[in-house]
């Protein structure tokens, strides 16, 4: 499933990845919104042992026999189904904050909002012209981004931005003088008994003059 999503997240592209069993395999798969995974399982039923899931992310477990004639017919339903479509990955936007709105209080005001999931997922937010203070990688191969971010007249802002440390070295190499705009889920921080408001970043951009 994880390496589904990668793939699905990099290519922008359905995705299945099987495990290869003795008489049978089992699979995880995951989708865009342009195209709904399960229904398409569901197309090809007579093919598979069992499968489950929802419109983006589904598994299913079929005979090693008839992994060839569910591979082809998954490619023509994808095929029939985003033909002539602009597939590219869009972030759907719910509301624009101000710096001084991210703070503690707000973040624990969305609370009320769980739970979240597939049919009711976490609101993103956007912040523009935040001054990025600090930028530096993360996690064992520095692949995610741990951001401090200022905006005018606010208190500083605490930000994570998995698999985006591709950004730090374009972010340092402007001196300190780099403004973004940040697309995020808000959440709340436990470190050491101290409880933040934090920015799960989704998407960001260099700030527009």
């Amino acid at each position: 499933g994880l390496v589904a999503g990668r793939l699905t997240e990099e290519f922008f592209r359905p995705s299945v990845v099987m495990e290869y069993g003795a008489t049978e395999s089992r699979a995880s798969c995951r989708s865009i919104p342009q195209f709904d995974i399960t229904r398409a399982l569901d197309q090809c039923a007579a093919l598979l042992v069992r499968h489950g899931g929802h419109a983006q992310a589904a598994g299913f477990t079929v005979l090693n026999e008839n992994i060839p004639a569910l591979r082809d017919q998954l490619i023509d339903l994808a095929r029939a189904a985003l033909e002539g479509q602009s597939l590219a990955p869009t972030l759907t936007v719910d509301l624009e904050l101000r710096a001084d709105q991210v703070t503690l209080v707000t973040a624990e005001s969305l609370f009320t909002l769980e739970p979240t999931g597939h049919e009711n997922p976490p609101p993103v937010f956007i912040t523009r012209g935040l001054k990025v203070l600090e930028a530096r990688g993360v996690g064992r191969d520095e692949n995610h981004l741990k951001l401090k971010l200022a905006g005018y007249d606010a208190p500083n802002i605490d930000a994570i931005a998995f698999n985006m440390g591709e950004w730090r070295g374009r972010l340092n190499a402007l001196n300190g003088s780099t403004r973004v705009d940040v697309a995020y889920n808000l959440e709340v921080n436990e470190w050491n008994g101290m409880r933040t408001a934090q920015m799960n970043v989704q998407d960001m951009r260099l700030a527009e003059d």
